[in-house]
């Protein structure tokens, strides 16, 4: 298995059967992927990342398990589902390795982080995400409940 290090999807067609083809060929879900959006304005950058969305769901693909898709664009802030960058200089660091021939130890452990990979690929990966986002707000209610609690206590102790 080769290292995961980051294959940039080229395009300037945002169709979702041109980038299906694309994001199989640069090996979406088996390494980490950038894709630089084209657009001029912020409306046609969010149709362009939700037609790499859509195109993630076409094949199948989670896309940010187990390896992440970073869209590029100066334009577009946030989006929902993709992790979104502005500059290429700010993608993670970890991901970007030249390759080199691995000693004995990291290919065992990188044979490890393949069967992980193949693991979590063959999850339900939507029904997985809806997990997170329950338990996401369950933890949220709990901490607004605490912080309270925490207020009055340290308010209690400053009165005493």
């Amino acid at each position: 298995m080769k290292l995961p290090v980051f294959e940039e999807v080229k395009t300037t067609d945002f169709s979702v059967p041109v980038l299906v083809k694309l994001l199989h060929r640069a090996g979406a879900g088996r390494s980490a992927i950038y894709i630089h959006l084209t657009a001029k304005e912020a409306e046609q950058a969010q149709t362009q990342a939700d037609a790499v969305v859509s195109a993630f769901e076409q094949l199948g693909v989670h896309p940010n398990l187990p390896y992440p898709c970073y869209v590029i664009s100066p334009i577009l802030k946030f989006h929902p589902v993709l992790n979104v960058v502005a500059l290429e200089q700010n993608l993670p660091s970890h991901f970007r390795q030249k390759t080199k021939r691995l000693k004995n130890k990291e290919q065992s452990l990188l044979n490890r982080v393949k069967l992980v990979s193949d693991k979590i690929t063959n999850l339900d990966l939507s029904e997985l995400d809806q997990a997170v986002k329950t338990e996401m707000k369950e933890h949220k209610k709990l901490y607004k409940l605490t912080r309270e609690t925490h207020f009055l206590e340290m308010l209690l102790k400053s009165i005493k």
